[in-house]
């Protein structure tokens, strides 16, 4: 079974002059994948060629939400940072050399696709240039750019990703809860203070999303996990996200 992340950027002002920068890649099987894009693309209203967060209301924000968590993908991972206006590239380059041998040696990720920023992506592929020569991930791991009207699953990574900013940034809170009563998402956030679910007992953090050396059960691995170590039923929608500070460790050579 070939596991695919969908990658997105989003990002938004902090009150003193900086900015918080986010990758947010959302995972799914590949047998899913008819059912998944026609379900996304059945939430377009009319003359819209596509989902963009930042281009809803609020009210719609929420039904997108709804819609969203009755789909069937297997989580996400989303890493944010918080750098200066003019740091965003060398940010990106960080996080994306965090979550690609994340996303490969954790989650058993085959396939990446990231939205395409035209003429950004020759720095991305900069940064999977120099993974691959300090052996951090391998070429078995494929990477390629797609416009937003490509696949429909780029719009979910965007909407994950607009939907935490919103969230943590705006006070904008229920697409975000919804989001993460239905699915496992991963967040890790440099330098910020490790916290924990409301009610967790659990370390925050955890085995992959996808696969766990355990049988299978009812939700990925983790969430299961994290959720028998709440004393809750594996069947119940309890905020299986969990929210982390991590050291991304030192960056890819040259990537700053």
């Amino acid at each position: 079974m070939r596991t695919l992340a969908h990658v997105d950027e989003g990002g938004g002002p902090l009150s003193d002059g900086q900015r918080i920068t986010g990758l947010a890649a959302v995972l799914s099987g590949a047998e899913d994948e008819a059912a998944l894009r026609s379900g996304i693309r059945s939430l377009l209203l009319p003359g819209q060629e596509y989902l963009h967060h930042y281009n809803e209301g609020a009210k719609r924000r929420i039904e997108i939400a709804y819609a969203l968590a009755e789909f069937d993908f297997h989580g996400a991972v989303l890493v944010t940072r918080v750098t200066g206006n003019n740091h965003q590239e060398p940010a990106r380059a960080r996080l994306l050399g965090w979550l690609l041998p994340r996303l490969q040696h954790t989650e058993r990720v085959d396939h990446v696709l990231i939205e395409s920023r035209h003429g950004g992506d020759k720095h991305d592929r900069r940064t999977v240039r120099l993974l691959q020569r300090s052996h951090q991930i391998t070429s078995q791991l494929t990477i390629h750019h797609l416009r937003k009207r490509a696949d429909e699953r780029l719009w979910v990574a965007d909407f994950v990703m607009g939907a935490y900013v919103s969230a943590h940034l705006h006070g904008e809170g229920e697409p975000w809860e919804v989001l993460t009563n239905a699915h496992v998402i991963d967040v890790v956030r440099e330098g910020a203070q490790k916290t924990r679910n409301p009610g967790s007992h659990c370390p925050a953090g955890g085995p992959g999303l996808t696969r766990a050396p355990a049988e299978p059960g009812p939700l990925p691995a983790a969430s299961a996990d994290r959720l028998a170590c709440r004393g809750q039923d594996a069947t119940q929608n309890s905020a299986w996200h969990v929210t982390r500070s991590e050291d991304l460790g030192p960056p890819a050579p040259g990537s700053g």
